[in-house]
């Protein structure tokens, strides 16, 4: 697991240190210049594939959605149930080992 601290340090991460994640879990109110869903997009498209991305928010209703066509994607209200993020976390790992191998574009 590797985690970021802003969007920006979140897609250095995968643009120079490669990371390559499976799955995102993104907050959509990020501090800096980056919401969770530019964040998400800008991932992908440096990866050059869809990753399952969960994003969560206190307020669902005024946050906007990554878009990433073919993506699974689930958008979670804050706080969310331990349980059901760990299930959500394991299914979208799995999908976004399948994506990633057959390279699905972002």
């Amino acid at each position: 697991m590797v985690s970021a601290i802003d969007g920006s340090s979140a897609v250095a991460l995968v643009q120079e240190s490669g990371v390559r994640p499976d799955v995102l879990i993104i907050d959509y109110a990020l501090p800096g210049d980056m919401d969770g869903a530019d964040a998400a997009q800008t991932i992908c498209g440096a990866l050059g594939h869809v990753v399952p991305t969960i994003v969560l928010s206190g307020e669902l209703a005024n946050a906007a959605v990554p878009w990433l066509p073919g993506a699974p994607l689930f958008c979670v209200w804050k706080p969310v149930d331990s349980h059901v993020l760990l299930t959500v976390v394991g299914t979208f790992a799995t999908l976004g080992t399948l994506l990633r191998t057959c390279g699905r574009p972002a």
